[in-house]
């Protein structure tokens, strides 16, 4: 939701409470607007009726009504724009364009709608926009520019119009409308008569008539401001408004308990006291979403309703908050503050700033402290003076001026000593620890506490006398100071192994003792065990939101205790912790310093908020005035989605629409901690196991009390499958799972057997075969060993006829050569007989058999293939092959054969023509093959 707060217009701040009588304190102006992207529907709001509880809405959706937070939307059939609304005994009656009727829920809850033009027996509409409907008397009115339709709960019938007519008005028990370009008319007993004197209003249009007096009235006017009427004569009222009313067009008016208030079409609100007097003027500058106000409702409490061209807007005239912002970003953020002979004095991170009190309570004529330039930590009144804490030092305030009293940069503390000795103050710093003395009736810096130097922002003494000190960085220290406080003897670290869950430096002093907190838990000093224990009581009274940030003293026993999103005043006496207040900042849209979030108790009423951009006054009698009705929030729908996906909660404060409450809310069975406050009115939670769970939700109220707890208990039922057929179909299931895998492991030890068998077979066939492949590789072996055996055996037998036949060749020719040389003294005999000899050897048959046995051995029967192939072949031929085959040379053959190379030449010849050898084909190349 989108909230605005006024910035600083001082005049605007302190607008009187509108209770009947005044009875009621005085409050503050606070806007709450809502624009279109909050309630989803159209963008102009027409018309705006309370029930006292649920707001109804014309917009240009349809109709919406408003609960609290939550909007629905109700359309008409049509779907055409709704330009009235009133809600009159439980029917909510609407206008549209030639269209009227109203919606009323029916017994269960449901909102049906009903058409009034079946009983409009007569009537004709002719483009027809219904723009008011007013209740007076036993009837309802609907007008439209046209005509003016009176229902009386059976029928529906029409006033006759002395022509086109403006807007119905009804105040102090009498109902006005004026004639398009005419006087203005009353309504008397269904006959519209002129009323005297108004024909001076023909030039202008009538927006509003309002209640005055007992029998005054006001009416406003688009362009000639507002008159007065007594019943009898018209004239102006409060003249020195009429230009600026003139000026931005009365739109819309409405009266608000002792306030009037003229909504305009260019420039937002107009407010008014009854006698004239100008109060005020809310426009976007000053916290509206929009300028064009189109209706205009007050509430029970006093409080007015705006619909706007943009969204609609909640404005409260007795808020407890003063929220003072300054837009332009000149003050900065607030660090400090106090209240000062009537003036406030505030210091920011750019100063020091003055605000002085009217005498009706406001603080305007801001003014800024020259040479207060900077960070200023803090404010504080003692002994009569005011003392200033800056970034160069401590200062005194005298008037405008400001004298320095002491030198110490960084002045973040200046505590009195209660229980100890009054003559001395002590402050924490950027470096030391300032012990400040009395000099002249001004406290003045005395001495620099010795054996400490440290930046210091928390600053406590307890009752031992012993310093606790929060160190900016390195955490929390408690110090023993000599009894004169000139040095420190004894620096003891506080940290984890002291009993806190985390280190922390944020040190308070509450009721005598020193209180630590940390992000989850909030401790106090054990001096007798000299350890941090819990704070039990002050734990039980935040809560689940621990995350305590500052501890600021209020008052007698008061103390505000600041959180994250929220602070709470609490009364603490004797270990007793009573909860006066609740605040929530967002509901009032502040945003605290961070990291130096603090509320300044001005005086026993007031308290000064400290903000990023300015400062809030919140008033403690206001918002004690208010009901403090803790009524638990009302839960408005469970909605879940499936059996197991979503569950939606929706809720409403079970207050009057305008009232902002902040809510928190937990789901028992899901989690035990309450959530952070905020504005929601509903959450969805994702995928919740089954079970039984108990939503429960509390609300902070405007009067600053929490609500009593809201309960809502719900089921999540098992989805189908995890029901109780469904276990008993998995238990079948998982059993027949379970046969089916003892079934597929024996089938698949089986086949595991047989493979393996399988396996073990081929592995024997596969060794069988590598055993007979080795054995005949092995043969091969052998034989191959026998052919390389026999062919060595051939070659070196061969080589041996070779060499034996060249010797007996050489032997003949060295016979024939001894013959021819001796003649007859060589006997013929013995030369013929040795010659036969060498004949003999050359051709041994036994010689040439044992060499064709080697060569069959070693050649695989060489001569049955080749004779088989060529029958022909003589034995010599067969010889020649034998050699050829050997690839014997010529010249080798020659000595074999016993013939020349010659010789041997020829027998190769006749050797190819018996083997029929072409002339391009080799021999040798031939009997290679065989």
């Amino acid at each position: 939701m989108s909230r605005f707060r006024l910035p600083s217009v001082w005049w605007l701040a302190a607008v009187m409470a509108v209770a009947a009588g005044g009875a009621r304190a005085q409050g503050q102006v606070h806007v709450t607007n809502h624009p279109p992207s909050e309630y989803g529907a159209g963008n102009q709001n027409w018309d705006i009726d309370t029930d006292g509880y649920r707001l109804h809405i014309a917009n240009n959706f349809g109709l919406m009504v408003v609960d609290g937070q939550s909007a629905e939307l109700y359309t008409l059939p049509g779907r055409t724009i709704v330009r009235s609304a009133t809600h009159v005994g439980g029917r909510t009656y609407v206008g549209s364009f030639e269209e009227f009727g109203y919606w009323e829920a029916d017994a269960a809850g449901e909102w049906t709608y009903t058409s009034l033009i079946p009983l409009s027996e007569g009537v004709r509409l002719n483009n027809d926009e219904f723009w008011r409907i007013i209740p007076f008397g036993n009837n309802i009115y609907f007008q439209s520019f046209g005509r003016i339709l009176r229902y009386d709960a059976s029928r529906v019938r029409e006033v006759p119009v002395p022509g086109p007519m403006m807007f119905l008005h009804a105040a102090n028990g009498r109902l006005f409308a004026q004639q398009i370009g005419g006087g203005l008319f009353e309504l008397i007993e269904n006959d519209l008569r002129e009323v005297p004197g108004s024909r001076f209003l023909a030039g202008t249009e009538v927006k509003t008539v309002l209640p005055l007096g007992a029998r005054e009235w006001l009416i406003g006017t688009s362009t000639r401001g507002v008159y007065r009427y007594d019943g009898v004569r018209f004239e102006r009222w409060s003249p020195g408004t009429t230009v600026e009313l003139e000026r931005n067009q009365i739109n819309t008016g409405a009266r608000v308990g002792e306030l009037v208030v003229f909504g305009t079409i260019l420039k937002g609100l107009y407010l008014y006291k009854t006698d004239g007097t100008p109060v005020g003027h809310l426009h976007t500058g000053t916290g509206l979403l929009n300028n064009t106000i189109l209706a205009l409702q007050a509430d029970e409490r006093g409080n007015l309703w705006a619909g706007t061209d943009k969204g609609y807007a909640h404005i409260a005239f007795d808020s407890p908050v003063t929220v003072y912002r300054d837009e332009r970003g000149e003050t900065g953020s607030t660090y400090s503050a106090a209240l000062y002979r009537g003036e406030l004095y505030v210091g920011t991170n750019q100063g020091i700033y003055v605000y002085r009190a009217s005498p009706d309570g406001r603080y305007d004529d801001r003014r800024f402290i020259m040479g207060s330039q900077g960070q200023v930590w803090f404010l504080q009144e003692t002994d009569g003076r005011l003392y200033a804490g800056l970034n160069d030092g401590t200062y005194i305030l005298e008037g405008d001026r400001l004298r320095k009293v002491s030198e110490v940069n960084g002045a973040y503390t200046f505590k009195r000593q209660p229980g100890h000795d009054d003559t001395h103050i002590l402050q924490s710093t950027y470096s030391n620890l300032v012990v400040f003395g009395r000099q002249g009736g001004v406290w003045g810096q005395d001495r620099v506490i010795r054996g400490f130097s440290a930046p210091a922002r928390f600053l406590e003494r307890d009752h031992l006398g012993a310093l606790w000190v929060g160190h900016s960085i390195k955490g929390l220290y408690r110090l023993q100071p000599t009894e004169s406080l000139d040095s420190i003897t004894v620096v003891d670290t506080i940290g984890v192994e002291d009993g806190l869950d985390e280190p922390s430096n944020r040190v308070f002093g509450i009721e005598n003792r020193i209180v630590v907190t940390t992000s989850s838990r909030v401790y106090q000093w054990d001096a007798l065990n000299r350890r941090m224990v819990p704070f039990e009581e002050l734990e039980r009274a935040l809560g689940d939101h621990t995350g305590v940030l500052n501890i600021v003293p209020a008052g007698t026993n008061r103390y505000w205790v600041i959180m994250r999103d929220e602070a709470a005043l609490y009364e603490i006496r004797f270990g007793n912790v009573r909860e006066i207040m609740r605040l929530a900042p967002a509901m009032y849209g502040l945003s605290l310093v961070e990291g130096y979030e603090t509320i300044v108790p001005l005086n026993d009423r007031i308290h000064l908020i400290c903000l990023e951009d300015g400062f809030a006054l919140l008033d403690l009698q206001v918002i004690g005035a208010r009901d403090a009705g803790t009524g638990a929030p009302v839960f408005r729908d469970t909605r879940i989605t499936g059996s197991y996906d979503y569950v939606t909660l929706t809720w409403s404060s079970g207050r009057s629409a305008g009232i902002r409450p902040f809510f928190q809310y937990r789901l028992l069975g899901y989690s035990d901690t309450w959530s952070e406050w905020n504005s929601r009115t509903s959450v969805t939670f994702d995928r919740l196991p089954p079970g039984t769970y108990t939503m429960q939700v509390r609300m902070l109220t405007d009067a600053g009390r929490v609500s009593a707890v809201a309960e809502n208990a719900f089921r999540i039922s098992p989805p189908w499958y995890l029901s109780w057929p469904a276990y008993l179909f998995y238990a079948v299931l998982v059993v027949s799972f379970g046969v089916m895998i003892r079934l597929y492991q024996s089938r698949r030890r089986w086949k595991r057997r047989e493979s393996e068998l399988r396996e073990d077979h081929d592995r024997i066939r596969t060794l069988k075969e590598k055993v007979e492949n080795d054995l005949v590789l092995l043969s091969n072996q052998k034989l191959q060993d026998e052919i390389a055996y026999k062919s060595n055996q051939l070659a070196t037998s061969t080589m041996a006829m070779i060499r034996k036949n060249e010797l007996l060749g050489k032997l003949r020719q060295e016979i024939e050569a001894q013959k021819a040389e001796l003649g007859q003294r060589l006997p013929a005999k013995y030369a013929n007989r040795l010659t036969r000899l060498i004949d003999q050897g050359l051709q041994d048959e036994l010689e040439w058999e044992q060499f064709e046995h080697l060569y069959d051995q070693a050649h695989s029967d060489f001569f049955k293939r080749i004779k088989a192939d060529y029958p022909a072949l003589t034995p010599s031929d067969l010889r020649l092959c034998a050699y050829l085959r050997m690839n014997l040379s010529s010249k080798e053959i020659a000595p074999l054969l016993n013939i020349t190379v010659r010789g041997v030449e020829e027998r190769r010849y006749r050797l190819r023509k018996r083997l029929n050898l072409k002339t391009d084909q080799n021999l040798t190349e031939l009997i290679m093959t065989y």
